[in-house]
């Protein structure tokens, strides 16, 4: 994926090793000191397991998405910032569950509760009601 967008953006990598930039993604500071002068930040770190435990994912999936969205929303409120987008990994694209198949019969509306099947999904809801406060309370999109 940033081979694809270091086409037409610069994009800067950030993980715990190699990365253009290393750096604990719970790190609230960091990250923001990393993000001045971005447009757009793009949250892939992650574990991407359903079977992952609670341990695996509080720290790089539930406090790393706080932290990709914290400090980006501070300075969202600077006017510095334009988006934070969804966190979308290759979990989701390469796979894809039946219910995403045409023709599956499952309607999904925006009002419709969430019902994760595991705590990959414990974290996929919390990052969406995450972005929705941001959205709601802090002017990001």
């Amino acid at each position: 994926m940033c081979a694809d967008l270091a086409r037409d953006h610069e994009v800067v990598r950030i993980d715990l090793h190699d990365a253009d930039v290393l750096l604990d993604v719970r790190d609230v500071d960091a990250l923001a000191r990393v993000f001045a002068g971005c447009e757009t930040v793009v949250h892939l770190a992650g574990v991407v397991s359903v079977e992952a435990s609670w341990e695996d994912v509080a720290g790089p999936n539930i406090a790393g998405t706080y932290a990709r969205s914290s400090g980006p929303a501070r300075r969202r409120e600077a006017g510095d910032l334009r988006q934070l987008e969804p966190h979308v990994g290759m979990h989701e694209i390469d796979n894809l569950p039946a219910i995403y198949e045409p023709g599956f019969g499952l309607v999904v509306r925006t009002d419709t509760p969430y019902r994760p099947d595991s705590l990959y999904g414990v974290w996929k809801a919390f990052g969406e009601t995450l972005g929705r406060y941001y959205s709601d309370n802090h002017a990001c999109k």
